[in-house]
């Protein structure tokens, strides 16, 4: 199974570089771009989509962050964040992004 941990990109490289298999979903039904994005894990869904060709597509983005978003699944809590944010920086390619940025508007908004 996929293993995206927060700066942890060698290992994504590392499992692409052998031929891992991108498609393989989890029991939650999430591939490893999703994974990385519900985990608010930019570096490693920019990989994935720079190396791999993975995305979301942009109908379906809000679905999957209002299905799990803000929630605990498989044990992990999802943090709710800004996925618009989030998707933006990624349609655009930005390589260097501080993960707090994300979570700035949910804060202002509490």
């Amino acid at each position: 199974m996929w293993a995206v941990y927060r700066n942890h990109t060698h290992i994504i490289d590392f499992l692409l570089e052998n031929g891992a298999d991108v498609n393989i979903r989890d029991n939650t039904g999430l591939n490893a771009f999703e994974l990385a994005t519900t985990l608010v894990h930019y570096q490693s869904a920019l990989m994935l989509r720079q190396r791999a060709g993975m995305d979301t597509p942009k109908e379906k983005r809000k679905e999957l962050y209002d299905e799990f978003g803000g929630h605990v699944i498989n044990g992990l809590y999802r943090q709710k964040f800004d996925f618009e944010l989030f998707f933006y920086y990624l349609d655009n390619n930005v390589e260097q992004v501080e993960r707090k940025i994300f979570y700035e508007k949910i804060i202002k908004e509490r």
